[in-house]
């Protein structure tokens, strides 16, 4: 079974049904009783065309609610050990209809069982409410497509949503979904953006109070920065995982920089993430940098992760002297 841009393929015959497709759940392929993590597939394919994505070489089709339904209700009848379900769509929003059903199916089997459910969303289908509203439960893990908020970068990745919107449809989410652990994803080295456009889509990140997901662009086979490089500016390394090195408007030395103020960055969203209070303390905080900093919260972010460097050093040194 293969798949291509016209469709599914199975014994080179064209399936137009996903349903069609064996359950590897149902047929009972697979022995669940010690199983902790699994992915139940929605869709397969994605109807957008993002210059980096792989994902829509096929078409976007879905499986039925149904189907969905037999393979969840399967798995949390013989999966006793099981923690987290992955839901397998590129936009879980996408498909009203079809999320309006299977939200609420997911909601009740995570917070019956204390069971992690992680999906994807675009942030561009973030303003259908009633979804959101559905997807507040702290057992729902959310990561959201952002990936820039420099227009030019977005322009270029054909993202399909303004940073206007990106920034009201995120409010959105934070309104509708606050239990929710939302992560927004973002991608340094895209074309067109620069140093200061990177740091600033990381200060509105961090202005969020959301989690952050950050990689690097690495160009997968069949995309479009991947056929033309040349074309986007483009500088990429000889061998696998194949990572951007540098674009006509970021250097070597500037992507290195920058790979060390995001884990830095990084470093500190990870501690003070799960503590409401220390979040509420570093955004009044980065507020009173606001007006002598361009970056208040990367600055502060990057300045705590100095100081905890700094005292994981002296605790480290007086562990090699201590006599006992």
């Amino acid at each position: 079974m293969f798949q291509t841009r016209s469709g599914t393929f199975k014994d080179q015959v064209i399936v137009k049904n996903l349903d069609d497709l064996p359950s590897p759940y149902l047929s009972g392929a697979f022995d669940l009783s010690r199983t902790r993590s699994v992915e139940v597939a929605v869709a397969r394919g994605c109807n957008r065309s993002c210059s980096y994505c792989v994902i829509n070489e096929s078409p976007l089709r879905y499986f039925s609610f149904e189907r969905i339904k037999l393979e969840v209700e399967y798995i949390l009848s013989r999966a006793p050990r099981v923690k987290k379900i992955m839901a397998g769509v590129a936009d879980m929003y996408e498909n009203g209809p079809l999320a309006a059903k299977l939200l609420p199916l997911l909601r009740r089997a995570a917070e019956s069982r204390k069971i992690t459910v992680s999906f994807y969303a675009n942030v561009a289908s973030l303003h259908k409410v009633e979804l959101l509203k559905l997807s507040d439960s702290r057992w729902f893990r959310i990561e959201i497509g952002v990936q820039s908020m420099n227009p030019a970068a977005l322009g270029l990745c054909n993202r399909g949503a303004t940073v206007r919107v990106i920034a009201k449809h995120i409010d959105l989410m934070a309104q509708y979904a606050p239990k929710a652990h939302k992560i927004l994803g973002l991608i340094r080295g895209l074309p067109k953006d620069t140093t200061a456009g990177y740091l600033t889509t990381l200060e509105w990140a961090l202005s969020t109070g959301m989690q952050l997901s950050v990689n690097q662009l690495r160009l997968v086979q069949g995309t479009e920065f991947n056929i033309e490089p040349e074309k986007f500016g483009l500088t990429v390394g000889a061998d696998y995982p194949y990572f951007v090195l540098s674009t006509s408007s970021m250097s070597a030395n500037d992507m290195h920089r920058l790979r060390a103020i995001t884990d830095r960055v990084m470093f500190m969203v990870k501690l003070i993430s799960p503590h409401p209070a220390l979040q509420k303390h570093f955004q009044a905080l980065a507020a009173g940098f606001a007006r002598s900093k361009k970056f208040p919260r990367v600055t502060l972010a990057l300045a705590f992760a100095s100081l905890v460097g700094r005292m994981e050093g002296r605790l480290a040194q007086a562990w090699l002297y201590c006599p006992v």
